[in-house]
C-alpha cells in the first residue's frame, strides 16, 4: 500500500495486520464515478477529476496486490458515458488509455471487457497491443470494464 509520512505507514501496518484475520475476497468489482461531482467542488477541470480518479485507481490497484487479492475489475466508461461531450470523451480516452498503460507498467495482467466498437481505432488498437503484452501469470488480473453497460 502506497502513501506518505510515518502516520500513513504506522496506520497501513495495523490495518494490514487487522485485515489478516479476514477471509478476503478473490474478486473485486469496482464503479469509477463521481470524478466530474469531485472536480467541480474542487474548482478544477473535468479532464482533472478524470485524471485525479485515475489515479486512485493505480493507488486501489497496489492495495489489492498487496493484500493478495488476485482479481479486480474496473468499470471505466459506461455506454452511457460515450454520450458525453466530444471533448470531454477526447480527454477521457487519452486517461483511460495512460491508466491502462500504467497498470501494464506494474506488471499487472489487463483483459478488456465489454465493448471497444465505439472506441477510436487509435486506442482500441493501444488497448489491444497492451493486454498482448501482459502476462497471464502476474500476481493480479485486471478486468477492464470499456464501453460496458451491464447488459453485455
Amino acid at each position: 500500500m502506497a502513501g506518505d509520512g510515518l502516520l500513513y505507514r504506522v496506520y497501513e501496518r495495523r490495518l494490514s495486520k487487522e485485515l489478516e484475520s479476514f477471509d478476503l475476497p478473490q474478486h473485486l468489482g469496482v464503479i469509477v464515478d463521481g470524478n466530474r461531482r469531485w472536480a467541480k467542488a474542487a474548482g478544477e477541470s473535468t479532464a482533472q477529476g478524470h485524471r485525479a480518479g485515475a489515479a486512485k485507481i493505480v493507488e486501489f490497484l497496489s492495495w489489492c496486490e498487496d493484500l493478495g487479492i488476485p482479481l479486480v475489475t474496473v468499470w471505466m466508461l459506461s455506454t452511457d458515458n460515450l454520450r458525453r461531450p466530444p471533448e470531454e470523451l477526447v480527454a477521457l480516452y487519452e486517461i483511460i488509455t495512460s491508466t491502462i498503460e500504467q497498470i501494464t507498467d506494474a506488471g499487472y495482467c489487463v483483459r478488456l471487457t465489454g465493448s471497444a466498437d465505439s472506441l477510436p481505432e487509435e486506442m482500441r488498437e493501444g488497448i489491444a497491443r497492451l493486454q498482448q503484452e501482459t502476462s497471464p501469470d502476474a500476481r493480479l488480473t485486471v478486468n477492464v470494464a470499456i464501453g460496458y453497460g451491464g447488459r453485455e
